[in-house]
């Protein structure tokens, strides 16, 4: 029963406690009516900790789920209050509506920063346009005016054939992706 707990503790102990209690018997009482000795003594210990160590890896496997759930339960959470601020955009809460969006999205991801570029396609060109940082981390937005898209080149050769891209390392990002590395080392 302790299996399914989210605190280990209890599974921990009630094995430390079968353990220590057929070692107290061992010490106290070696030897019963049932002749049991140390090789008894050993296999029982030995059954516990088998039994322990199944124990915690289907323990293991049962919190990863519960994380796994409440993950998708603060997706879906996240992704209706979205559905809610889309249907409420106009053209007088557009700028409030889109950093509330980049600020949500920021601490769900636990990211650093979330930032949009709008893209004029007509000069090749795009701008930084809205950003949200963390807690610590210095805001970029005003110091990138209009770069042209071939800055980004990869990023967007990623964007057009719908593909996700996440680096947690920004060291390990591709070399195609030379340009856009450089630029989010410079902002640290």
């Amino acid at each position: 029963s302790s299996l399914i707990f989210s605190n280990r503790k209890l599974l921990i102990s009630s094995t430390v406690i079968a353990i220590l209690t057929q070692r107290l018997m061992w010490i106290l009482n070696p030897k019963a009516t049932v002749v049991i000795d140390r090789f008894d003594y050993i296999a029982r210990i030995s059954v516990f900790v088998t039994a322990f160590l199944i124990g915690y890896y289907v323990n293991k496997i049962y919190m990863a789920k519960i994380r796994e759930n409440n993950d998708q339960i603060a997706f879906q959470k996240i992704n209706s209050e979205f559905s809610l601020e889309i249907v409420n955009l106009n053209q007088e809460n557009f700028d409030e509506k889109i950093n509330k969006l980049l600020h949500t999205m920021g601490l769900f991801f636990q990211i650093d920063r979330a930032y949009i570029y709008l893209i004029n396609h007509k000069d090749n060109t795009m701008a930084y346009s809205y950003e949200w940082c963390a807690e610590g981390i210095e805001p970029q937005i005003g110091t990138v005016k209009e770069v042209p898209i071939t800055v980004c080149a990869w990023g967007f050769d990623q964007l057009k054939q719908n593909k996700v891209t996440s680096f947690e390392d920004v060291g390990a990002m591709p070399i195609e992706a030379r340009a856009e590395q450089e630029q989010l080392m410079r902002q640290k």
